[in-house]
């Protein structure tokens, strides 16, 4: 009689015993797990974050700097032109020259030894340096650190005041 086949007890593979084979499959599986840390750790959160697969450029920075720090550097100056000084701190300029510029109000800037910084989009930290006036922007954080390229900020510099929503009945 014939023997009836089961696929339950059917018998299990022995594994290779040529080590050629095995290395290379060693190898397809390394270079798997490669590939998948290059997209899960790499390309992903760049897509996720600046919707490119390559990461933070300087230029990525200039919108949040033209729109949150140069009426900050505004404010600033202007405390300087009418008090001969730059603020020892943010609190001696910030309500009557930063209300001016913004309506949301500035809250975690600060300014030491005529640097005056924050945390911007991405959380990186943005200083504006008065004392350099030739190249005052720099960044350092998680994605970019480095200069950026903008022109110093001066009384005539026009800017876009950041504004809360307002709310319509």
């Amino acid at each position: 009689m014939a023997e009836v086949l089961s696929y339950r007890s059917a018998p299990k593979r022995p594994p290779p015993k040529d080590p050629k084979w095995t290395a290379k499959r060693v190898a397809y599986y390394f270079a798997l797990l490669g590939w998948f840390c290059l997209i899960a750790f790499w390309a992903g959160p760049n897509v996720w974050l600046f919707g490119r697969v390559t990461g933070m450029r300087e230029s990525d920075l200039h919108e949040n700097v033209k729109q949150r720090f140069v009426p900050a550097i505004r404010a600033v100056l202007e405390y300087q032109r009418d008090f001969g000084a730059l603020p020892d701190n943010s609190w001696n300029a910030k309500v009557v020259y930063f209300g001016k510029y913004t309506q949301v109000g500035w809250g975690g800037e600060h300014i030491r030894n005529g640097v005056l910084s924050d945390y911007g989009r991405y959380n990186q930290c943005i200083s504006y340096d008065f004392s350099h006036p030739e190249a005052p922007w720099t960044t350092w954080g998680a994605f970019y650190n480095g200069p950026i390229n903008l022109p110093p900020v001066t009384l005539d510099t026009p800017f876009e005041p950041t504004t809360r929503p307002t709310k319509t009945n």
